[in-house]
């Protein structure tokens, strides 16, 4: 753990007994923990959409009992469910409505303790959680602004991200 003994010692013949007999050297050495916990974050998902959540995970290298919600910075979503103890503790992070703002969970440095009263490194994040909760839409434009009985025009739809399942019969035409 980073730590070291730290010896306690009565050097012999300090102090003596009634008889004059000095004292035995004694001492007993005492684990001294000094190294700072770590933490590393993982996220299930790499990518989220709307009505998407990640399960992120947070692996604490020492036991403590005050890490909570309030100590973790979570930006383009909200953790919820937070819960565990000791070393492994587990969180919900939803993306925020309309964003493309990649999510990011992170924990600042000293917020909490182990054991020893060591205070804590920043946290490292396996990865960047890449975000797109806006919806698609469908600009139209046509190359005729009106017709007659018997024209015909020429209309283009484009769509502000790639579709897989677009067909004809996602089209409302009313008139023609």
């Amino acid at each position: 753990d980073g730590g070291y003994a730290a010896p306690v010692r009565v050097l012999a013949n300090k102090f003596t007994n009634s008889k004059a007999h000095g004292n035995r050297e004694g001492g007993v050495a005492i684990g001294v923990g000094t190294a700072r916990p770590t933490l590393t974050i993982l996220s299930d998902s790499e990518r989220l959409k709307a009505g998407d959540t990640a399960n992120i995970t947070f692996r604490l290298s020492a036991p403590s009992d005050d890490f909570a919600l309030e100590d973790v910075v979570a930006t383009g979503g909200t953790l919820s469910g937070f819960t565990g103890s000791e070393t492994s503790y587990t969180a919900i992070f939803t993306p925020a409505d309309n964003s493309t703002v990649p999510g990011n969970v992170a924990v600042n440095a000293a917020v909490f303790a182990d054991g020893n009263t060591n205070q804590n490194w920043a946290s490292s994040l396996a990865t960047e959680i890449a975000i797109d909760t806006t919806s698609p839409q469908a600009v139209i434009e046509s190359d005729q602004s009106s017709l007659a009985a018997g024209q015909t025009a020429i209309v283009t739809i484009t769509l502000s991200k790639p579709a897989t399942d677009f067909s004809i019969a996602d089209i409302d035409v009313a008139g023609g």
